[in-house]
């Protein structure tokens, strides 16, 4: 993806403002992570429009390192019509694996596990406290830092 406009990059900031409740630096991290990364190539934004409407977005970091599907988001009256799958096929293609690393909040897991389940990802871990306090974190395909 290029930056094709501040206009392009408020649409997406509007589809992702809620994330911010499960993930309380998320503002600063899409500043000065994911918009640096695109830039420099290791993250990109894929988008899923119907019509001329922004209803799906997915961030994924593209490092040697680590593979991520950091964001998968689908607009609500847009859930459950295979969005989120086209999504998640386009990630794996980007990134190269069939396995990248991806972590979903307690609030999120009953939403996300059965898609995880339909690629094969493998839950590695759970930590509590590391993003939210009290809050489980759910982690395939690889481990969070301490």
């Amino acid at each position: 993806m290029t930056l094709k406009s501040h206009t392009q990059i408020k649409n997406y900031e509007r589809l992702l403002v809620d994330i911010e409740s499960f993930y309380p630096n998320f503002k600063t991290w899409y500043s000065t992570k994911v918009i640096p990364g695109i830039i420099n190539d290791t993250r990109e934004i894929l988008t899923e429009y119907r019509e001329d409407t922004l209803v799906g977005i997915a961030i994924i970091k593209k490092e040697k390192q680590e593979q991520k599907i950091c964001t998968i988001k689908i607009i609500p009256e847009y859930q459950n019509r295979g969005i989120g799958v086209k999504l998640f096929k386009r990630a794996l293609n980007k990134l190269s694996t069939d396995k990248p690393f991806v972590t979903v909040p307690e609030e999120r897991f009953h939403e996300f596990h059965k898609i995880f389940i339909h690629f094969g990802f493998k839950l590695t871990e759970v930590k509590t406290g590391y993003y939210r306090k009290g809050k489980k974190e759910y982690i395939y395909n690889g481990s969070l830092k301490d």
